[in-house]
């Protein structure tokens, strides 16, 4: 149908045939691949999809996927010939974790598309011990051809089949660790197998630790560590070959060996003494060498007689290991008479003194000398080297350990044989004098606080040393009590070894002061002293109390005041607040370091809120000692409370009583926060005493309103004496008629009424007797002002009826009276005539007075007329 135009009829018609190409595949799932594994599971991560020509002409074919990190689709043919089949490969190669999706397009005769969808999941290769444990396997340590075997149970946590080998360090000597199974494990997801762990050594090995990985396909990771040792003897001489060199017949001279056990067992080791004899000897001859040390042993050469070659095989005995050849050597020379000039040495004991000897080589050829040396103080180096035509400069260095008198000097020789033949000859003289200071300390530190400082002591010996330490003070030159300083009275230290002193210095006050601590052996009287030098300065905080109480209620409290002299002292107080009070001085006995004295002292809080204070004690001889004190005052406690009850219209005053503690002459504020109450401004009070002051504050209760219970507080303030709060109670009852008023016959009288509304209002005025007036009907009276009302007698006759307002009242007064006469009016009255004047605010007036008016108000107030003369 055209818009607007003809229609057309068609016919069509259609064949089915069979599809020109097929594919193997539309969908194909890899399913899980571990990532990154580009070579291992080729059969799962590789998959061939086939297309088939089923028609007589060429199909051309082209693949629009473009390949990824994740997925290869490689397809090179292009046309396909008719009953021919195309290939195309798709590599599944996921580079991370988790679902992938693809699709894969085809082009056919550049017309039709066909979509072919894979997809598949990356996980990653998780093989793990199955016991967490044994991550790290430490194995025992064994003998070199002992075996030692674990058990290690691997889990495969994968969602993949795995197949992996075990790879061993390549670090490690071949068969010193194997695996059984360790080649083509294969396990399913959650899987588990055991493998054998063997370690078999055949020599010694330190501890190592080696990994222990898994191999796929290229890919490594570490299983578990192992760690693991084999232990066994390794021990050997320094030396195979000891020579001593020229020896002059009768002297002697030492050498050192050692032996070397670098393995992992102790040994145990004997010399036989007489194959030494007679020339040589040895020390220790037997003990235990354990692993990892040198044991040394001191060969002295002591020749008994002139030879050129004394020579001895000797051997040590390793039980379990064998023996240890030594060979040692020496050369026996006549010794000469001849002495050269002495060498005098002088320094301080444990000090040292360096002396040069010279040794003359004339002739052309290098000279090895081995200087022998006698005497415990000095040495000097075992062999010398003196070149050809030199002369070579010695040193010898005196070191001694023991003081020497005037009398008694320290004596010693060198005697060095020269190879021409000659020798050298000298006597060696040392002088040692007494020591220097070994260590000298400065120290600020804070008087009243223990000072802890320790010294180290060296013992110079070879054996243990018993030491008497002494402490003096130097200064101050005089005997000062005040300075304490205490330590051990003994110190042993063994030997060739350091030992630590810790002494306690204590200072009660403030000054410098030089403490000397000798250290004397008093078997030889040697010593060493150090020097402490202290300047004591201001002491810290010696406590801190918190004293917490109500406003205006004292807490007592006690601080122990200690004396450690030996004479009676005086304490001098000052507090930088006050409201601690405490003696300004007090006495302390001595030495009361058991039975302290109590200062007293007690606080007394005025406002509420914390402070910081101090509190100094001070004292010539023991110094100043300072407190902190952390004042706590909390909200006082409640005052007595005021009742009042009254009714409308009255007032009620109480006295309220509360004493003041201010200590300087103040004003106390006065305010109530009710109007009900009145109250004066300010009161005012004069310094207080220990005790305090009494104070009074009257109090009235005039209510505006009907109450029970009204209530209000009372706030008695001063900058000085702190505040005071009186809780105040009212009731306001109905009012209560009052007088009777007296009036004298045909006389007035005037009545006193009071707002006590906080507004204007309108007030009226009602007399129930016709003999009685009141000026006006109604009034407006201001608020909180007393308004007089005059009520006058003006008639001795009784209406029949009061009228029902003040001015018909009055009228018919006044009409009751203009029935007589004047001159017939009574002159005495018979009786007392008495009348009731109310004033009433109506709840209109109420109303526009903005107060409350559920009721109107009525006050009644009697009047009474006398029997009597009348009035003027």
């Amino acid at each position: 149908q055209i818009v607007c135009g003809p229609s057309f009829r068609m016919t069509m018609a259609g064949e089915g045939a069979q599809a020109p190409l097929t594919f193997s595949f539309l969908e194909h799932n890899f399913g899980p691949c571990f990532v990154g594994d580009r070579i291992a599971n080729e059969r799962q991560q590789t998959k061939k999809l086939y297309m088939v020509n089923n028609t007589a002409e060429n199909i051309n074919i082209n693949c629009l996927f473009k390949k990824n990190d994740h997925l290869v689709a490689e397809y090179l043919e292009g046309i396909i010939r008719p009953g021919k089949t195309g290939t195309c490969t798709i590599c599944f190669k996921p580079q991370s974790p988790g679902p992938h999706f693809f699709k894969i397009p085809f082009q056919i005769n550049d017309a039709a598309m066909t979509t072919i969808r894979v997809r598949g999941e990356g996980v990653t290769m998780q093989v793990e011990v199955a016991d967490r444990s044994q991550r790290k396997i430490k194995m025992k340590d064994i003998l070199p051809g002992h075996t030692c075997s674990r058990m290690v149970e691997l889990v495969n946590r994968s969602t993949s089949a795995i197949t992996f080998d075990i790879a061993l360090p390549s670090t490690l000597e071949t068969g010193v660790l194997s695996v059984k199974p360790h080649s083509e494990l294969h396990l399913a997801p959650d899987a588990s197998c055991s493998i054998n762990l063997t370690f078999t050594p055949q020599r010694r090995m330190p501890r190592f630790e080696a990994a222990i990985s898994l191999e796929c396909a290229g890919t490594s990771m570490t299983l578990f560590n192992v760690s693991a040792a084999c232990i066994a003897r390794e021990i050997s001489l320094n030396y195979e070959h000891l020579t001593f060199g020229e020896v002059v017949v009768g002297s002697s001279t030492r050498r050192t060996i050692h032996l070397i056990n670098s393995g992992d067992l102790a040994a145990e080791y004997t010399w036989d003494p007489s194959e030494f004899k007679p020339h040589y000897s040895i020390k220790p001859r037997s003990g235990t060498s354990q692993p990892g040390t040198e044991t040394p042993f001191d060969i002295e050469f002591k020749p008994r007689e002139t030879s050129r070659d004394v020579r001895f095989d000797v051997r040590c005995n390793i039980a379990g290991a064998g023996t240890l050849p030594l060979t040692i050597t020496g050369i026996c020379v006549a010794r000469t008479n001849q002495r050269d000039l002495p060498v005098s040495f002088s320094c301080q004991v444990r000090g040292q003194d360096i002396r040069p000897i010279h040794v003359k080589n004339p002739t052309s050829q290098e000279w090895t000398v081995r200087p022998i040396i006698e005497g415990i103080y000095w040495n000097m180096p075992e062999v010398l080297t003196v070149q050809p035509n030199t002369t070579r400069s010695c040193e010898i260095v005196y070191r001694p350990l023991t003081m020497t008198t005037d009398r008694r000097k320290h004596q010693g020789n060198v005697f060095i044989p020269l190879p021409d033949g000659n020798a050298m000859n000298n006597a060696l003289i040392g002088t040692a004098s007494e020591p220097k200071v070994h260590g000298a300390v400065n120290r600020d530190w804070p008087c009243k606080k223990d000072l802890f400082e320790e010294f180290t002591i060296a013992n110079w010996l070879k054996e243990f040393q018993s030491f008497e330490v002494r402490k003096e003070i130097l200064k101050p030159e005089k005997k000062d009590d005040s300075i304490t300083v205490e330590g051990p009275r003994y110190l042993t230290v063994q030997a060739s070894s350091e030992a630590t002193y810790r002494l306690r210095f204590h200072a009660h006050k403030e000054g410098l002061a030089n403490v000397k601590v000798t250290f004397r052996n008093p078997e030889t009287n040697e010593f060493l002293f150090f020097m402490l030098m202290v300047k004591s300065t201001a002491p810290e905080i010696h406590n801190t109390f918190t004293l917490c109480t109500p406003v205006r209620q004292t807490l007592p409290h006690n601080i122990p005041v200690y004396n450690p002299l030996s004479t009676q002292v005086t304490f001098t107080t000052n507090v930088g607040s006050n409201d601690v009070s405490l003696p300004s001085s007090f006495h302390v006995a001595p030495k009361t370091q058991d039975t302290p004295v109590n200062l007293s002292l007690e606080y007394l809080p005025l406002k509420v809120g914390e402070t910081m204070t101090k509190l100094t004690l001070h004292c010539a001889e023991l110094g100043t000692y300072t407190y902190e004190l952390h004042l706590e005052a909390t909200p006082p406690l409640p005052e007595q409370c005021l009742m009042f009850e009254t009714a409308l219209g009255e007032k009620e005053t109480q006295t309220c009583h509360f004493t003041s503690y201010a200590r300087a002459k103040t004003d106390y504020t006065l305010k109530v926060d009710s109007t009900d109450y009145i109250v004066d401004r300010s009161i005012s009070a004069l310094a207080a005493g220990p005790s305090g002051t009494a104070m009074t504050v009257d109090v009235t209760f005039e209510p505006q309103w009907f109450c029970d219970g009204a209530q209000a507080t009372l706030a008695v303030t001063s900058q000085v004496g702190g505040e005071y709060h009186f809780p105040l109670r009212g009731v306001c009852r109905e009012p209560r008629p009052q007088g009777p008023f007296p009036i004298r016959p045909l006389g007035s009288t005037q009545i006193p009424f009071r707002n006590v509304f906080s507004k204007s209002v309108k007030f009226h005025y009602i007399l129930d007797s016709p003999i009685f007036s009141v000026r006006g009907k109604d009034d407006i009276i201001k608020p909180r002002k007393t308004h007089y009302l005059t009520v006058s007698h003006v008639s001795h006759e009784q209406a029949p009826a009061p009228a029902s307002t003040g001015s018909q009242a009055t009228g018919s007064a006044a009409t009751g009276s203009a029935k007589k006469p004047p001159q017939q009016r009574e002159k005495h009255p018979a009786r007392a005539h008495v009348g009731t004047l109310s004033i009433i605010c109506t709840k209109d007036s109420l109303k526009e007075a903005g107060l409350p008016c559920d009721k109107p108000i009525r006050w009644d107030f009697y009047v009474r007329v006398n029997p009597g003369p009348v009035s003027g």
